[in-house]
């Protein structure tokens, strides 16, 4: 039997000695936690009071057709979110490779979301065209509580 880490201590001031024979990796649990479940209402609830409207449009797979031998796409829904107001890149960020001067971000509560965002899902701000480029999700313990999106026309 060895003595590792901070078992020593737990011997000499009386508490319980414990020792492994192998390493143990932490385990995470994947249950929200009562401070993730506020901030996912508390994110929806923001955006909802103070986001601006914007449209995802989502289309189904295409199905392809025999007699003409090519994909058919299917019609699209739409689905319309309060987002953190679109912004542009600052004038440090702008690469023109990965961010373009024209670019937008914005960002959606994840919570009550109806449909997957994905990249190059078209999005309608003000009756511009835009598509997703880049998304990121932003988590609070395991749950994704918001999803920020870098939008180019």
């Amino acid at each position: 039997m060895s003595i590792v880490g901070g078992d020593i201590v737990s011997l000499v001031t009386g508490g319980v000695l414990e020792t492994r024979d192998s390493v143990v990796a932490p385990v995470v649990s994947s249950t929200l936690t009562k401070i993730d479940k506020k901030m996912l209402r508390a994110v929806e609830k923001v955006l909802n009071k103070l986001g601006k409207l914007i449209t995802f449009y989502v289309y189904p797979e295409a199905t392809f057709d025999r007699a003409t031998s090519e994909l058919t796409p299917g019609s699209a829904s739409t689905y319309n979110r309060k987002s953190i107001p679109p912004y542009k890149a600052r004038i440090d960020q702008i690469d023109e490779q990965i961010i373009q001067a024209e670019d937008l971000f914005t960002g959606i509560a994840a919570r009550n979301l109806l449909f997957s965002p994905t990249v190059n899902q078209k999005v309608v701000i003000d009756s511009v065209d835009w598509k997703i480029l880049r998304m990121q999700p932003v988590y609070s313990g395991e749950a994704i509580c918001l999803w920020v999106f870098q939008l180019r026309k």
